[in-house]
């Protein structure tokens, strides 16, 4: 396997690894580490926007499978109906639409990666089709009848708790043990601030490399302030915030006072109503995702993931919201 120095890849991509002080990060590293030969299957389990692909890719890149396809799956951002078709492929005229044989991820990816995020949004039927071929380490595609065989690595994720899920009959204990045969939980950044400066400085270099933003540094009390946060929607969050207070920004760096202004603009964003006080906790959650919704243009997956949560949580937030309002 030869050397399995993570460093060149923490160079390309900072915003999970760069300058971590954490114990509870450190660990996680060794883990990949020691992860990263085998050929074993890996669930990923974290918060919203805590970088469970990040560690996907990493454990990807620390292996002997890095010069080989790494294909990624958002399980969430596809329908019952094609999953199945993504994943294993379909025969020409397997179904309405199907005008020529087409590859599934479990092919694409060869030998290489398969990364099955939001793993925990598969229905039943879909859970039960990927344990198949798991199990028997083959499959054949929609509409055929030639068996090909299950090559690649699977890496999955969930922000979900698949405990409760698993309890509630949502999600398969069988699939569960199968994808989990190492488990890796990645911590939310509440539970990481010494982690904080490191990231933010990577994502402030980043931005100028993009040429989004010539601010040169953030000032010490802007950074014990991004400490201080409880960050619900993690990276992401704490990225968004930099993103938009760096271009703001009209000095060389950024100050705490304009961090804390744009957290505010946020937030009044984020209610559509002067007189949200007199709102129930419901409708002011109800108005905020119809709200981003039109930001994305209906899209729930990106709406869902601006929003910190699953599309699977705006999908039942709506349809509860319509039903206690025909009742």
């Amino acid at each position: 396997m030869g050397n399995l120095s993570p460093t060149p890849w923490i160079t390309t991509h900072p915003l999970m690894f760069i300058n971590l002080r954490s114990p509870v990060m450190l660990q996680l590293l060794r883990e990949v580490e020691r992860y990263a030969p085998s050929a074993a299957s890996v669930l990923i389990t974290g918060e919203s926007g805590v970088g469970k692909e990040s560690v996907a890719r990493w454990l990807h890149d620390c292996s002997a499978r890095t010069r080989l396809p790494y294909v990624r799956v958002n399980c969430a951002a596809l329908t019952e109906t094609l999953i199945e078709s993504e994943l294993f492929g379909h025969e020409s005229g397997a179904f309405t639409g199907a005008h020529q044989t087409r590859m599934g991820r479990f092919e694409l990816a060869g030998q290489g990666t398969l990364f099955l995020d939001e793993v925990g949004e598969l229905s039943l039927r879909c859970q039960a089709k990927l344990l198949r071929a798991l199990e028997e380490r083959e499959y054949e595609r929609v509409g055929g009848n030639t068996t090909l065989r299950v090559q690649a690595r699977v890496v999955s994720a969930t922000n979900q708790k698949l405990e409760e899920s698993m309890r509630l009959k949502e999600f398969r204990l069988d699939l569960y043990h199968r994808l989990g045969v190492f488990l890796i939980h990645v911590p939310p950044l509440r539970d990481r601030p010494d982690d904080i400066p490191g990231i933010a400085l990577t994502i402030l270099q980043r931005l100028r490399d993009d040429s989004e933003t010539q601010v040169e540094s953030i000032a010490p009390e802007a950074l014990d302030w991004l400490q201080a946060q409880p960050w619900p929607g993690n990276i992401r969050q704490l990225r968004n915030l930099l993103h938009a207070a760096a271009v703001l920004a009209t000095g060389p760096r950024i100050e705490a006072e304009a961090l804390r202004r744009q957290t505010e603009r946020v937030a009044v964003g984020l209610d559509s109503s002067s007189d949200a006080t007199s709102k129930t906790l419901n409708e002011i959650e109800h108005d905020a995702i119809l709200d981003r919704l039109k930001v994305f243009n209906g899209n729930k997956t990106l709406t869902a993931r601006d929003l910190g949560v699953t599309p699977r949580t705006i999908r039942n937030k709506l349809q509860t919201d319509r039903s206690t309002k025909s009742a």
